[in-house]
């Protein structure tokens, strides 16, 4: 049940609250952990902005994010491999919750608590419209407890036959009713139901695994983006087809849904994905998954964000062009062996990492 246009939050508050009693799927669950080995990580923010503020999900595969209350011009995207312009913040993906402050024409000025950011000494959500039409009001009792870890996961009518699906974006949340062999019967606060893969989610429940399975599931999701156009303000796998519909990630984007997959929450731009590293002096100390930050002097703001995948090798998400793998020689003309953290030309290298030993 979507909401519509016209309709207050508060008017269908009554309504949805209704139908969750309704709803033929268990309403428990748990919420999306944090590992125990993040440094400064935020909160999970489960408080909204004011106590005023009412809670509500994504309903559609992924929401953009805007600075103001207006969609893209389709104009946009032409002659354009992805559609972009500078009103775009972020993305929010199917169920991912959000805070609704206000209220204008159809939009919705919301507060994302699941995309830290620290702003005025404290972190809360990002902050940004999105249209009423692509959000409903929470469910009572409603909590996914599973996250889509590949770049889009197919929820289908029929397990293990060709069906009508919905595709859903890597970092997306479900409900796993029942699992049964290689399959998953999971739900959304929609009430949709499908299959969906086992292997192609994540469940809350699942043990994260050892620092090495987690190292290994952070590269894997961000190589599955290689090739793709960068999108800047994006948090999704590019959709071609789909011209006038932003999709792709950003530099950071990547960095967040990389993460998300594999079990951590962490922010979702550059800068604070900075502040919530430990430092790292060496690129020769770098372990896969780990962080390389560029600023344009020692005192500036961070610029961009790139992914050490292993060996001599970053992943980076540069906007005007592709998701691709470069290596340290070819970006900073040195080695990763003979790297420090500091100045190095006209630019500040900063190494960090969200995962401890």
């Amino acid at each position: 049940m979507a909401l519509e246009k016209g309709i207050s939050i508060k008017a269908q508050f009554f309504f949805v609250s209704l139908l969750s009693l309704f709803c033929s799927f268990p309403l428990l669950g748990e919420e999306i952990r944090y590992g125990d080995d993040v440094k400064a990580r935020p909160p999970s923010s489960s408080v909204p902005a004011t106590r005023s503020a009412q809670e509500v999900l994504a309903a559609v595969p992924w929401v953009n994010l805007r600075r103001n209350p207006r969609a893209a011009s389709p104009s946009s995207g032409d002659d354009k491999p992805v559609l972009s312009d500078p009103d775009q913040i972020s993305q929010v993906l199917l169920s991912e919750s959000l805070w609704v402050l206000e209220e204008q024409d159809g939009w919705l000025f919301v507060e994302a608590p699941e995309q830290p950011a620290y702003a005025r000494g404290e972190w809360k959500g990002l902050s940004g419209w999105v249209r009423q039409e692509d959000v409903l009001l929470k469910p009572v009792g409603f909590t996914p407890n599973a996250t889509v870890c590949v770049r889009y996961g197919r929820v289908q009518e029929k397990k293990g036959t060709l069906s009508r699906f919905l595709s859903v974006p890597m970092g997306a949340r479900v409900f796993v009713i029942f699992s049964e062999k290689k399959w998953a019967r999971v739900t959304d606060a929609n009430a949709r139901m499908g299959w969906i893969r086992l292997a192609d989610i994540r469940r809350d429940r699942d043990p994260l695994g050892d620092e090495q399975t987690i190292r290994k599931s952070l590269v894997d999701a961000a190589l599955a983006f290689l090739g793709e156009p960068v999108c800047p303000g994006g948090r999704t796998g590019h959709r071609p087809k789909e011209k006038y519909v932003s999709s792709g990630v950003d530099t950071d984007g990547l960095v967040n849904l990389a993460y998300r997959s594999a079990g951590f929450q962490v922010p979702r731009l550059a800068p604070d994905q900075f502040r919530a590293s430990a430092p790292i002096e060496r690129a020769s100390d770098l372990r896969p998954g780990d962080l390389v930050f560029l600023s344009g002097s020692e005192t500036g703001g961070i610029d961009s964000v790139l992914f050490y995948e292993g060996g001599e090798n970053l992943i980076q998400a540069k906007t005007g062009d592709r998701v691709k793998r470069v290596q340290f020689s070819s970006l900073f003309g040195k080695s990763k062996r003979a790297l420090v953290a500091g100045s190095l030309g006209t630019q500040w290298v900063q190494f960090g990492k969200l995962i401890r030993q």
